[in-house]
């Protein structure tokens, strides 16, 4: 997912420009690139479906923004180049900024991003509407992007939250990375586990 910064004095606080960008790329596009890495759907979670649709218009003047990555998995430059190169269809240009995970991580504290391309899982949180809130709610300390909804920390369903982020143009969800598992035929007898992870992944 790229996640945008909304801060204030920030280009993407504008709702109209983060409409105009999340609604340029082209997922359906980025299929064959990314085949092999990245199921492309923009929903945020399994549980949900997203409203988001492709819809390419062009904003009023020209605009830079900045998207930060760490080529860390081949994805990630495969998305920063697509998403670069169909920003510039609707006029906005996207420098690409490739920056080692710790500065990274820096930078999206501090505030000084436009775009962060990132690959999350709710795993830390434990739950699926923990993994949101964890991200989005206003009152989260890894809400970086600076995003406040009084709906979204009201929403009470999964689909609710979903739709109000999709309403509000506060994330760009590229789609879900395709996993390898390779295991033994045989392996050690498992004990029950005291608490499990339900794990989403999107990028």
């Amino acid at each position: 997912m790229g996640r945008l910064n909304m801060g204030s004095g920030r280009p993407l606080r504008d709702p109209k420009l983060r409409k105009i960008l999340a609604e340029c790329i082209d997922l359906a596009s980025m299929e064959k690139a990314l085949h092999g890495y990245v199921l492309c759907n923009p929903n945020y979670s399994r549980y949900t479906k997203s409203n988001r649709v492709y819809n390419l218009m062009k904003v009023d003047k020209p605009v830079t923004l900045e998207l930060l990555f760490f080529d860390s998995r081949p994805e990630f430059k495969i998305i920063a180049e697509a998403t670069q190169m169909q920003a510039k269809a609707a006029g906005i240009d996207i420098k690409l900024k490739n920056v080692h995970v710790n500065a990274l991580r820096d930078m999206e504290l501090g505030g000084d991003f436009d775009i962060v391309l990132s690959s999350t899982t709710n795993i830390q949180s434990g739950t699926v509407e923990n993994y949101y809130r964890l991200y989005f709610d206003s009152n989260s300390p890894e809400n970086t992007t600076k995003y406040n909804s009084p709906s979204f920390d009201a929403a009470t369903s999964l689909q609710e939250m979903q739709d109000i982020l999709d309403k509000d143009y506060a994330v760009i969800v590229y789609g879900n990375p395709l996993h390898n598992r390779v295991s033994k035929k045989k392996l050690v007898p498992l004990n029950p586990l005291d608490f499990y992870y339900d794990v989403d992944e999107v990028k």
